[in-house]
């Protein structure tokens, strides 16, 4: 069964020719915030509010609409990585148009 996760910020970015979800979750007192950089992205779903990230090695990322973005821990994160990737800015036009490999 596929592992499905729910973060609480997140942002598609290119690599390369691939697209990848960038996703953040958000920490508190006890734990700090995280993140993670998917595997490519087979598939994508819309549903209910949210879209349904399939990825190639397994994961699902299940992804609120309204949640598109990142916050200052994610940014200082992505600045560092700049060079090796391209943070796509409008994930409803650009959904439709993505060509999977």
């Amino acid at each position: 069964m596929s592992e499905i996760t729910s973060p609480d910020k997140w942002l598609i970015v290119k690599v390369d020719e691939y697209f990848k979800v960038f996703a953040v979750w958000l920490g508190g007192y006890l734990h700090g915030n995280s993140w993670r950089c998917s595997s490519i992205i087979e598939e994508v779903i819309e549903e209910d509010g949210h879209f349904l990230f399939h990825c190639k090695s397994g994961s699902v990322y299940r992804c609120n609409k309204e949640r598109y973005g990142t916050n200052s821990f994610g940014s200082s994160i992505l600045s560092k990585a700049s060079d090796y990737l391209e943070v796509i800015e409008d994930p409803d036009e650009y959904i439709t148009s993505i060509k999977f490999k």
